[in-house]
């Protein structure tokens, strides 16, 4: 009987061994469709967030030196000459000294600085003490017919002005602490009308170059910037005035006096053309 018994338990067991193996064969199956299925899926997303050809865009990373989309012609407006350095930095060796008022060709730009080349050497110039040719065009005489020359010998300053404006000399005014007061226009009174201001005018002074600047940096509204005329490093005032009018002022320290170039609001081109001709003799 246990023998019958034992007999039966193995017969039952082997027919239950088919039916695992189908199961297995089942598993691995589904494994491979679901792997199949998720693959086809990933490829999809891919291609979905894949960008297009035309879509794709190069970019370019700007390093180093920026060449100049033409060629710049500049000259140089720095009493005494200007550094021709081997870098674009203050600290770095002087190849040259060039003369003011010397015309060149900017290659490059980095910074504040060209990249020109003079008597033969290659080196870098700071911009702040150059004027672009084309600056120069619009208020040399020489180059230009509607500008012409004017120079004041007894405070040591030449400028270029409007052919067609008329300039004034108004003399001193004590009361404001001026030497000299020229005004520029195309129709001036022959007396200074305090409520008629000339669209431009060039003052003079005797008080230091500090307390002008003082006087400037209480107007309403003003934003004060670093600006170079004549090779002299200056400020340049823009402010409200009591009329509620924009004008701008640049305040330029001499040896001897100083020079205060400014508007009466709604000229500032003409001020800068100025202002970009003004020499100290």
């Amino acid at each position: 009987m246990a023998l019958a018994k034992n007999l039966s338990k193995i017969k039952v067991s082997r027919t239950r061994t088919p039916k695992r193996k189908k199961a297995v064969k089942y598993a691995i199956i589904a494994l491979v469709a679901l792997a199949i299925i998720f693959g086809i899926y990933g490829i999809i997303n891919l291609t979905r967030v894949a960008p297009k050809e035309e879509d794709k865009q190069e970019i370019v990373l700007e390093t180093g030196d920026r060449p100049l989309p033409e060629e710049v012609k500049i000259w140089v407006i720095a009493e005494g000459g200007l550094n021709l350095r081997a870098e674009p930095d203050t600290k770095s060796e002087i190849l040259a000294t060039i003369p003011n008022d010397t015309e060149l060709v900017a290659q490059e730009l980095s910074g504040d600085w060209y990249k020109v080349t003079f008597d033969d050497k290659t080196g870098w110039i700071h911009k702040d003490y150059t004027r672009k040719f084309t600056d120069k065009e619009a208020v040399d005489s020489e180059i230009i017919e509607d500008w012409e020359k004017y120079s004041n010998s007894k405070y040591g300053y030449t400028i270029t002005k409007p052919k067609d404006w008329v300039l004034r000399d108004y003399g001193a005014n004590a009361a404001a602490s001026l030497l000299s007061y020229v005004g520029f226009g195309a129709q001036l009174p022959d007396n200074i009308d305090p409520a008629i201001l000339p669209p431009v005018v060039i003052k003079v002074t005797s008080d230091k170059k500090e307390i002008v600047e003082t006087n400037y940096s209480k107007k309403t509204d003003v934003s004060v910037s670093e600006a170079v005329v004549s090779g002299v490093k200056s400020k340049k005032y823009v402010y409200t005035s009591s009329a509620g009018v924009q004008m701008t002022a640049y305040v330029v320290g001499g040896k001897v006096y100083t020079y205060i170039l400014e508007e009466s609001g709604g000229y500032a081109g003409e001020l800068e053309g100025i202002v970009g001709s003004f020499k100290l003799l």
